[in-house]
C-alpha cells in the first residue's frame, strides 16, 4: 500500500502526521500477537492471508523517528 499525501492521526502517539514517508502500515493485531494467540491452529493459507491483508491497516510512525 502506498500513501501519497494527506494528514493522518497516530492513535499510538496522539500526534498528526503529514509526511507520508514517515508512516508505516502495520496490522491492528501484530503478527506476533496473532501467532501467540490462535495462528498456530490456522492453516498455512490462512496465516499467509492474514499476514498479507491490507484491507484494514493501522498507520503508525512508531520506530521510524
Amino acid at each position: 500500500m502506498a500513501l501519497s499525501g494527506g494528514r493522518w492521526f497516530s492513535e499510538d502517539d496522539q500526534v498528526w502526521v503529514t509526511a507520508a514517508s514517515s508512516l508505516d502500515v502495520d496490522h491492528m493485531v501484530p503478527l506476533t500477537e496473532a501467532w501467540d494467540s490462535s495462528a498456530p491452529a490456522w492453516t498455512p493459507a490462512r496465516r499467509e492471508a492474514y499476514a498479507n491483508d491490507q484491507g484494514a491497516p493501522h498507520l503508525t510512525d512508531r520506530g521510524l523517528g
